[in-house]
């Protein structure tokens, strides 16, 4: 849901009721600060927007050789086997 559009609602409702926002948010929520701090959090967003972008600008993702191969680690022995591998259950037969 739109922010905005609850804001617009509010007072569309407020003006039409002959109430002040506060009183509406006060008996529809509990709370009568509710559209100013929802107002005020509309405002953290945006500029929390602005520094995001910012800061994207400023550090791209990265995109190497690096992080599009497999790794080339060298397989050790103490490595699970693969799930989609059978596993023999069997003795081995060197003696």
């Amino acid at each position: 849901m739109d922010a905005n559009k609850i804001i617009s609602e509010i007072e569309d409702y407020s003006t039409a009721a002959g109430l002040k926002p506060s009183t509406v948010c006060q008996r529809a929520f509990g709370n009568a600060r509710y559209l100013d701090r929802l107002s005020a959090r509309l405002g953290r967003l945006a500029d929390e927007h602005r520094r995001f972008r910012q800061f994207v600008a400023k550090n791209p993702p990265l995109v190497s050789a690096e992080l599009t191969q497999p790794s080339s680690v060298p397989p050790t022995s103490n490595q699970e086997t693969p799930h989609d591998q059978p596993q023999s259950d069997a003795p081995s037969d060197a003696a």
